[in-house]
């Protein structure tokens, strides 16, 4: 078990570094397209780039999920040709759904009328609708990448290359003086050659099998989209509860709380990277134990890697519920206004990643239905909560949507993730690791109330200070050592 930390860790090690990475990029994206095109128009950019991404999610009908599902288990299990039939399927579906929602996104941005204030905004959408094609197929060769293990090759397209290149050409266009309108024609040119750059990886680590006439295609369509089409709708479910107060803002309230609240929301996210470190590398391993049946493995692994995910995470989120403005102005006073939103927002995402690698057992160990489910209560719950709360609390009803919905969608799958697989997260080390956190941070918190910032940073460094001393004192195990020398070696190996 010790061996399979270590190797989950490498490869988490270089997804974490790509994730710095591109969320650094994004910050400086998002800040650049904040300041340059002020709230309201980046309140336009952010309703189109959510729908992009949202039906994004959907598009590709799972086949991006289902080609690591079922990809990682064939490959491990040296099945060519239910390989080779997975890739080729995957691919010719996402392509296909893709050019379906790309139509449909576009109708809809030509024919749906609405209020002359955010009717920019819906006609943009025909702009953003080349997005939803590229940004398909590029998801699906992602997809076959990690099923492969290839986290370097994922972080160079998915994490990295993305952002850069929607950085790069949206600088271009705003350079150019064409607003809003160039910055989402500069986000599908990005889409676009972000695919090309996924297929030229993807052929490079598949081509001599496609190429291969002596290995014929296994197709499996009825079984893959079993699977994929309700992870498709868990996932896409999840987008929209990530999202679903960005759109309902947009109807219910104005274009510049849009903009402020989704400055909010990317911050809100940050401490939410380890979650997609470990869980890209953890996930295509969950899928491979489960094949084998090897569910003490898979019990132990998922302690270590809930452990982890805390202790990563957790220095990052008390210091932003602590000084959540400060991190605001850094894109202009006018953003300020999210400090209370950001602060609410972050305890709903403190709970999603102490549960992140529960729900990959639930996702990973073939039980799209259940989290499907899972998805319909928490959004059913957050189209509620928004619709009562926006009109009285504002983007701070938003976030308290999307906060309590959260954490009702993470608590099950702790929950199912013990009940599916017989795997439960929380032993006496996680809850020392986690009960140190929420000590720590909940005691700055109560002393900071009403202060100024300087206190407050204190506070929060202090506070950081104690935690990281608490988790000192629980001691290393062997597992942690081999976690700490894998992600030191490949860390290394990446400055290189």
């Amino acid at each position: 078990m010790a061996g399979d930390a270590a190797k989950i860790a490498g490869g988490s090690a270089v997804v974490m570094a790509g994730g710095v990475g591109e969320r650094g990029l994004r910050l400086v994206l998002n800040w650049v397209l904040a300041r340059f095109l002020g709230p309201e128009a980046f309140g336009v950019y952010s309703f189109v780039q959510t729908m992009v991404t949202t039906l994004i999610s959907l598009s590709a009908l799972g086949t991006d999920g289902g080609v690591v599902f079922f990809g990682a288990r064939y490959r491990k299990a040296g099945e060519q040709g239910r390989l080779k039939g997975t890739l080729g399927s995957c691919l010719a579906i996402g392509l296909l759904a893709g050019l379906i929602f790309t139509a449909g996104l576009w109708l809809l941005g030509r024919t749906w009328t609405v209020g002359a204030e955010r009717q920019a905004a819906v006609s943009a959408l025909t702009i953003g609708a080349l997005s939803v094609l590229f940004g398909t197929v590029q998801a699906v060769l992602v997809g076959g990448l990690v099923a492969a293990k290839d986290m370097r090759g994922q972080a160079l397209v998915g994490q990295l290359g993305l952002p850069a290149l929607t950085l790069a050409t949206a600088g271009l266009a705003l350079a150019m003086d064409m607003g809003v309108d160039g910055a989402l024609w500069a986000m599908a040119v990005a889409y676009g050659l972000s695919m090309v750059h996924g297929a030229h990886l993807f052929w490079r680590r598949f081509g001599p099998l496609l190429r291969d006439r002596a290995i014929p295609a296994q197709t499996e369509i009825g079984a893959l989209l079993r699977y994929s089409i309700p992870q498709s709708l868990a996932r896409s479910l999840y987008q929209a509860n990530m999202r679903i107060d960005i759109l309902m803002l947009t109807a219910m309230a104005t274009l510049s709380d849009v903009g402020v609240y989704k400055i909010a929301t990317m911050i809100a996210q940050l401490g939410a990277l380890p979650v997609m470190a470990s869980t890209t590398m953890f996930g295509p391993v969950v899928s491979e134990l489960v094949y084998a049946r090897e569910q003490a493995r898979l019990n132990a692994l998922l302690r270590v890697v809930t452990r982890w995910m805390i202790i990563l995470s957790a220095p990052a989120y008390i210091v932003l519920v602590l000084v959540p403005d400060l991190v605001l102005t850094v894109f202009d006073p006018a953003y300020a206004a999210g400090g209370r939103a950001l602060a609410v927002l972050m305890l709903g995402q403190a709970v999603y990643v102490a549960s992140a690698p529960s729900g990959a057992l639930v996702t990973m160990g073939g039980n799209s239905g259940t989290n499907l489910v899972n998805g319909l209560l928490s959004v059913g719950l957050n189209v509620g909560l928004n619709a009562l709360l926006i009109p009285r609390m504002g983007m701070e009803g938003a976030a308290l949507a999307s906060a309590v919905a959260l954490t009702l969608w993470s608590t099950l799958r702790v929950l199912e993730a013990r009940w599916l697989q017989g795997c439960w997260a929380f032993d006496r080390r996680v809850a020392w690791v986690l009960s140190a956190a929420l000590v720590s941070g909940a005691a700055a918190a109560a002393l900071g109330q009403g202060a100024a910032l300087l206190p407050r940073l204190g506070l929060a460094g202090a506070a950081v200070a104690v935690f990281l001393v608490a988790v000192a004192l629980a001691g290393r195990t062997e597992e942690d050592e081999l976690v700490l020398g894998r992600v030191r070696a490949k860390l290394r190996r990446g400055r290189s």
